[in-house]
């Protein structure tokens, strides 16, 4: 007996509308059953996450640690250039001076 033989049946003795017949509900039941295990699982992780007071002070001072590292790169890299415009001064004053 295949399993289609099932529907066949169903869809000879009542018509083809009773193949869907409860269709409906069981979509109302499910829908239902995921929008509860969706709103557990995100009352969950909301719970679970959620940062501590500790891990909120790590967090803001790395962004102060970072904003300075950014700070200090860029005075290095300034003074990086200027040391370059002196040694290049220095080499075209014993040019002159040669």
């Amino acid at each position: 007996m295949l399993p289609t033989s099932g529907l066949a049946l169903i869809a000879k003795e009542d018509g083809l509308a009773a193949t869907m017949k409860g269709l409906s509900p069981r979509f109302t039941r499910v829908a239902m059953a995921q929008a509860i295990t969706f709103t557990v699982y995100e009352m969950f992780l909301s719970w679970y996450c959620k940062p501590q007071p500790k891990d909120i002070i790590i967090i803001e001072m790395q962004a102060k640690i970072d904003a300075l590292q950014a700070k200090l790169n860029l005075t290095e890299e300034k003074l990086l250039k200027r040391d370059a415009t002196i040694a290049e001064m220095h080499l075209r004053l014993r040019v002159l001076e040669g």
